[in-house]
C-alpha cells in the first residue's frame, strides 16, 4: 500500500485574515453559505481554530467569538438563536493555530473593543489597575437601533455603568443609565431648593 494511504501527518496552511479588516456578510444566507471556502479552517490542518467578528451596517462591533474548524456550525446557531444576528452585515475572520491562542485573542478583543453583546465574558476579565475602565462612560445611539438592541443596552448600563443615550434627529431624547444613576437623580430631587427656602 503506498505511503500516502496511510499518511496521518498534519498540512500545513498559511493563516488566513480577512483582507481590509472585514467583509460584506448577509445574515439571511444559507448556513452552507454563511462563510467563504478560505475562511473553512479544516480539521487536520496546521491552523484550525477560528477567531471571528460580526459588525453591523455602522461597523460597530456587534459580537466576537471562536470556533474550531468550520465556522458555519456556529454561526448557524447565532443564525437561530442570537438577537443581534439580522443585525450583522460585516464579518472579519482569523485563523489561529491553538484554542489557547483564540481563546485569548477573544478575550483581548472584548476587553479593547467592546463588543455590545458579549456581556457575559465581559464580567469576567480582569483589566489592569493601570488602565482606564471603560465603565462609566458614556455612548448615544438612535431610538430606532436601540429598539433591536434592548436587552443588550440594559446589561452595558447594569454590568458596566454605561449611559447610553438615545437620540431622535441627532436630539436626544431619552437615556438609559445605571440604577445608581437614576437613585442618586431621584435623592437629588428629595432635597429642598435652596433658592426656594424661606
Amino acid at each position: 500500500m503506498p505511503d500516502s494511504a496511510n499518511r496521518t501527518d498534519r498540512m500545513t496552511v498559511v493563516p488566513y485574515q480577512t483582507p481590509g479588516g472585514m467583509r460584506p456578510f448577509d445574515p439571511n444566507s444559507r448556513r452552507s453559505e454563511l462563510a467563504l471556502p478560505v475562511e473553512i479552517a479544516k480539521y487536520g490542518f496546521d491552523v484550525y481554530h477560528i477567531l471571528y467578528r460580526f459588525y453591523d451596517s455602522e461597523r460597530r462591533l456587534l459580537y466576537v467569538g471562536i470556533t474550531t474548524w468550520d465556522p458555519r456550525a456556529r454561526w448557524g446557531g447565532h443564525q437561530r438563536y442570537s438577537s443581534w444576528w439580522r443585525s450583522a452585515a460585516f464579518l472579519s475572520v482569523r485563523h489561529l493555530a491553538t484554542r489557547d491562542a483564540a481563546r485569548d485573542a477573544e478575550l483581548e478583543a472584548i476587553r479593547v473593543e467592546n463588543p455590545i453583546f458579549n456581556v457575559a465574558d465581559r464580567k469576567s476579565i480582569p483589566r489592569p489597575a493601570d488602565e482606564t475602565s471603560a465603565a462609566g462612560t458614556s455612548a448615544e445611539m438612535p431610538v430606532t437601533c436601540a429598539r433591536s438592541l434592548l436587552t443588550e443596552l440594559v446589561n452595558r448600563a447594569n454590568y458596566r455603568d454605561e449611559r447610553i443615550a438615545l437620540t431622535r434627529r441627532g436630539r436626544v431624547v431619552a437615556a438609559i443609565v445605571p440604577v445608581a444613576d437614576l437613585e442618586w437623580l431621584e435623592n437629588l430631587d428629595a432635597q429642598p431648593d435652596e433658592e426656594h427656602r424661606s
